[in-house]
């Protein structure tokens, strides 16, 4: 499986299952699309390209012209696409472009989303995936055999959840305030830089200073109190 810069835990899932992953880094200064190094990156033995839009942990989002390159290598490489959608209600700037509207097919597509990011609902566990009939029926059979459902209470508050879209635009304007300040004070702090992310609520800040990331952490951790995630774990 290739994938784009993303969290840790879709490389721990696929070694699960037996397979491997190769990550494709974005440059770093504007997170812009690795066009030429996913078409490096793909050989005989590439299966899925994973991407996620809005990124976690960049905040970019995936133009046009990068979503349809990637449904033009999947038809050249018989390559599988799984879009992971779930930050898509956090938008700042841009234009977030789903997939499936360059695709036009679920042939070899796999969408998984959910309202843990747009709804503040992380811990109730709730998401679900478009795909096509086999795939979802071959998902469908570990899912029954690891939590059988999701419980009843939480698919009634899902339902209320999704019939107004006003507390997550409230939400959203309150991460762009917090963004801001927040790229303001980095800004002030030496070996410090941050790209602005177009969406999601991450900042995958650059630190150019004498110690690597996972040091950096746990300084952090022990001296300040503040909980952070080293870049490294990220590809």
């Amino acid at each position: 499986m290739l994938s784009l810069h993303t969290g840790p835990s879709y490389e721990g899932i696929t070694h699960f299952i037996g397979a491997t992953t190769k990550s494709v880094p974005a440059h770093y200064g504007d997170f812009g699309f690795p066009f030429e190094q996913i078409k490096k990156a793909i050989d005989k033995k590439s299966k899925v390209l994973l991407i996620n839009t809005p990124s976690n942990p960049t905040g970019a989002i995936y133009n046009l012209d990068s979503l349809k390159f990637i449904r033009d290598i999947s038809r050249d490489h018989n390559l599988h696409i799984i879009t992971d959608e779930i930050y898509k209600k956090i938008v700042y700037s841009g234009k977030f472009h789903q997939y499936l509207s360059v695709s036009q097919s679920l042939e070899k597509t796999l969408v998984i989303d959910g309202l843990s990011k747009s709804h503040a609902m992380t811990g109730w566990r709730i998401g679900y995936s478009i795909g096509n009939k086999e795939l979802i029926s071959a998902m469908n059979k570990i899912q029954q055999n690891v939590s059988t459902c999701v419980n009843t209470p939480t698919q009634y508050a899902a339902i209320k959840a999704l019939e107004s879209e006003e507390p997550t635009k409230k939400m959203v304007a309150e991460y762009k305030e917090r963004r801001d300040k927040a790229l303001e004070l980095i800004d002030q702090c030496e070996y410090l830089s941050c790209n602005k992310p177009e969406g999601a609520f991450y900042l995958f800040t650059k630190y150019d200073g004498p110690i690597d990331s996972e040091e950096l952490a746990v300084r952090i951790l022990q001296e300040k109190g503040v909980c952070i995630t080293a870049g490294a774990v990220f590809g």
